[in-house]
């Protein structure tokens, strides 16, 4: 999928690589990232991949709605999203994996990710944009 991904002014630049729920704080109405030491250059539909998973899913449509008001967004973006979901998540259990205090967590959350996020997409179904 990523030799597929075109590197334009729209689609690539820097980004944080670890925007996740623990890693941004409310600052009035602004949501302000913190923990930059993951950045760097990649895809912007990472970090959306990536923070998803903190979004409600009947919040989501909501927002791309306001995503789109700033930037415009490829045609096959849910895809290109639920991989960079899955690759982060992934990312994510091999960071964890290395702290035996998460091994417990782990061994409930792998096999959940599995079946209800990897198995769908790798059979081509839509996990995170459910109706």
């Amino acid at each position: 999928m990523l030799p597929s991904l075109e590197q334009t002014r729209d689609t690539w630049g820097v980004i944080h690589a670890d925007l996740h729920s623990g890693n941004y704080v409310l600052y009035g109405e602004e949501v302000r990232p913190i923990d930059f030491s993951r950045c760097g250059f990649g895809f912007y539909l990472y970090d959306i991949g990536q923070s998803l998973g903190d979004i409600e899913a009947s919040l989501r449509w909501h927002f791309f709605e306001g995503y789109t008001s700033v930037r415009t967004l490829p045609e096959n973006y849910q895809s290109v999203v639920e991989a960079f979901f899955v690759g982060s998540t992934v990312e994510n259990f091999a960071f964890l994996s290395a702290n035996p205090d998460e091994h417990d967590w782990l061994s409930h959350a792998v096999p959940y990710v599995v079946k209800n996020h990897l198995h769908p997409y790798l059979q081509g179904e839509t996990f995170l944009f459910l109706y």
